[in-house]
């Protein structure tokens, strides 16, 4: 239980040592103060009590390569302890990690470590002592290990040739012929083929040309037995020249020193186009010679690659952009040319647009230029006064902002910037609305020459406030017309002319409108009569006169009179016979369309008061021997009737006969019904009247001389209307 208590202390106050879960348990006998060691290897992470004559037996270790093993001393009794001395004897054998001096006191519970360093100068055994003076003891542990012949082993493979070359002292790792802005990188390993972990002390590489890459371990370094590690040596030519550097390594105590060589070339291949006269060479970063071609050709130009290099060396790609150069005939990829074998493929140039067609040609890491001219003729288009602004393929004109109703007008050349004569057979503005136009197309089809021009004059006339776009071709070309419309000036201030205020019902008053200041656009607009009626619904028969409740009107550019249908200056209006409001309010607008009305314009109100009945004709229909109707059409403003009284003067003079109808329960049927309701306040009363003692020979108005109708209603009696029979 003494060395469980051990390994809890160690676990707690010591966190550099880590223990396994499972240890072997000693029984120590207790003591005041009880001094115990104990210690570890890397192979073997248990803790092993140390007592005189245990010998800690370290593994087989290659020379100049070092095994540690960690030494725990701890005070597991109840009263201080104390280490007095401390010492190790043997070639091959060092303390390492001593963080005390002897001696040392060491309070109950309190604990120490220390290493114990292997590290064997010759081959075969080496034997030591670690001597150890505690309170009331002294260990003497004997030391034993085995030292070995480093077995590391060298090898570098290269991309060109991925068998391991082995690499000795003295040796030379000699890299193929790299072409410039490339790099080649060798992978060099170093194998231990022992049973024990051998040491590479040391790596270092000198040359301008090489670098260490992927080196992923620090030196010193051990390498596991029967295991082995990587890094790279990357080689990367600045010029056309040979470069050589150096490699050193220590390897187990011994340095294995070697020589890195390395050529830069232009290319590892050479380039030629093949032609009946015989083949033109051509270097990388140059131009490939492609013949210009005219529009809707195309040019084949075989291209021969040579591997001029000693060693085999490998093309992975031949590409070329853009799309008006193509590539065939070539080769499965990646093709392994032996030295001085060659390849062929095809670049075809097919150009689209006159002018240089820029592009670019990779084999294997090499790039080359393209730059062929395509022949014919090349429509460039610019804009402007000065200086012209360049429109770009897809670009656009764009127009000073510009008040809705003024136009701006620019200059729009056409040029012919190709190699050959080109002709022109349209040009055209896609707008019905006219917001842009051409002002003078010129006559097509023209022909321009290289260097000729023509100018058309184009046109943009805003509709609306904000911006507007159209398109201009030119046959096959398309450039975006755009512009942006800004607010024209406020109209002035106007004025209502002609009625106003109270006009009588079945009236046609007559208004006008007169703006106070003329405005410099011709201008559009639309009188909008609303009712506001006192009867339960408004009056149909209130319209202008052109019909309906809306009119339109112009008012010229630069006057002030607006103008209504054939050429008035003022409209008339039917008031209706219904009492309530006529409003009559306008609106403002550009000849486009766009709303020039002020936020709250000013109206003119009609006012038709409520009134008494008024009466226009009375008549006698349906006269016989038995009676006769008396028929009453008139209007009442309020939509209402109370009473209609009759008189009746005999024929041969005498006393008028009055007779009173209570009309009020048939005006409301009329007036609340729909059959009222495109008469406004208009009636038509037909009351049939019975003669009593009928002439059997006479009809029945022979006995009446006249008949006089009046009628009331909440606001009064009309004046009477007289019918005379006789």
């Amino acid at each position: 239980m003494i060395l469980r208590r051990l390994l809890r202390v160690m676990i707690q106050r010591s966190a550099w040592l880590l223990l396994p879960a499972a240890v072997a348990l000693l029984s120590l006998p207790a003591q005041a103060q009880n001094l115990v060691a104990g210690y570890t290897l890397p192979a073997n992470a248990n803790l092993v009590q140390l007592n005189s004559g245990t010998t800690i037996s370290f593994p087989n270790t290659a020379v100049k390569a070092t095994v540690t093993a960690t030494i725990v001393v701890q005070n597991l009794g109840s009263s201080p302890g104390s280490i007095d001395a401390l010492s190790v004897t043997g070639a091959g054998f060092q303390l390492s990690n001593i963080s005390f001096f002897t001696p040392l006191t060491m309070a109950p519970g309190a604990s120490v470590s220390f290493g114990l360093r292997f590290s064997p100068t010759v081959v075969g055994d080496n034997l030591g002592t670690l001597s150890l003076a505690m309170t009331g003891q002294a260990l003497s542990v004997p030391l034993s290990g085995t030292g070995t012949t480093s077995a590391l082993t060298v090898a570098y493979t290269l991309p060109t040739n991925q068998n391991a070359v082995p690499l000795a002292a003295g040796g030379t790792l000699q890299f193929p012929p790299t072409a410039l802005s490339t790099a080649t990188t060798a992978t060099v390993v170093v194998g231990n083929a022992t049973s024990s972990p051998a040491s590479i002390d040391s790596l270092s590489l000198i040359g301008s040309a090489f670098q260490l890459v992927g080196v992923s371990f620090v030196t010193p370094f051990l390498v596991p037995a029967n295991s082995s590690v990587a890094f790279g040596i990357r080689y990367a030519p600045t010029q056309v020249a040979s470069d050589t550097g150096t490699l050193s390594l220590g390897l187990a105590g011994n340095v294995l020193t070697a020589t890195l060589a390395g050529s830069g070339v232009l290319s590892v291949f050479s380039y030629s186009v093949v032609t009946a006269a015989g083949n033109v060479p051509f270097l990388p970063n140059q131009a490939v010679p492609v013949p210009d071609t005219n529009l809707g050709a195309t040019t084949n130009v075989v291209i021969q690659v040579q591997n001029t290099s000693p060693t085999p060396a490998a093309v992975g790609t031949i590409a070329a952009t853009p799309a008006v150069y193509s590539l065939s005939n070539v080769p499965v990829l990646p093709a392994v040319l032996n030295p001085n074998q060659t390849l062929t493929f095809t670049l075809t140039f097919s150009p689209v647009q006159t002018g240089s067609a820029a592009g670019s040609l990779r084999v294997a890491n090499d790039q080359f230029t393209l730059a062929a001219n395509g022949l014919g003729s090349k429509f460039t288009f610019t804009y402007g006064t000065g200086t012209p602004i360049t429109v770009p393929s897809g670009g656009a004109v764009i127009f000073s902002p510009t008040q809705v109703g003024q136009t701006s007008q620019t200059p729009f050349i056409i040029t012919n910037s190709g190699t050959a004569a080109g002709t022109i057979a349209s040009i055209a503005v896609a707008d019905t609305r006219g917001v842009f136009s051409l002002l003078t197309p010129p006559s097509l089809p023209a022909t321009l020459n290289p260097g000729d021009t023509v100018t058309v004059p184009l046109v943009f006339t805003p509709a609306t406030t904000g911006f507007a776009t159209s398109t201009l071709q030119i046959d096959t070309q398309v450039v975006t017309l755009s512009g942006a419309g800004t607010l024209p000036p406020p109209i002035p201030s106007f004025q209502f002319t002609g009625a106003s205020g109270t006009v009588n019902p079945l009236q046609q008053p007559a208004i006008g409108l007169t703006l106070s200041a003329p405005y410099p656009l011709p201008l559009t607009g639309v009188l909008t009569i609303t009712l506001n009626s006192s009867a339960f619904t408004p009056d149909a028969t209130v319209q202008f006169a052109t019909g309906g409740k809306t009119v339109p009107f112009t008012i010229p550019a630069n006057s002030t009179q607006a103008v209504f249908p054939a050429s008035g200056t003022q409209i008339l209006l039917q008031s209706g016979s219904t009492a309530g409001t006529i409003t009559i309010s306008p609106t403002f607008a550009t000849k486009s369309g766009l709303d020039l009305t002020p936020a709250a314009p000013p109206a003119v109100v009609l006012t038709v008061p409520a009134s008494a009945p008024a009466l226009l004709k009375v008549q006698i229909t349906n006269a016989t021997q038995l009676g006769f109707a008396v028929s009453v059409s008139g209007y009442s403003t309020p939509h209402s009737l109370s009473t209609l009284t009759y008189s009746f003067t005999p024929a041969g003079g005498g006393t008028p006969a009055p007779y009173v109808l209570d009309v009020s329960s048939a005006a409301n049927l009329w007036f609340n019904g729909a059959a009222s309701q495109q008469f406004g306040g208009q009636f038509s009363v037909s009351v049939p009247f019975t003669i009593t003692n009928p002439s059997a020979t006479a009809l029945a108005t022979t006995i009446i001389q006249s008949v006089s109708v009046t009628a009331t209603n909440a606001q009064g009696a009309s004046a009477p209307v007289k019918v005379t029979v006789q």
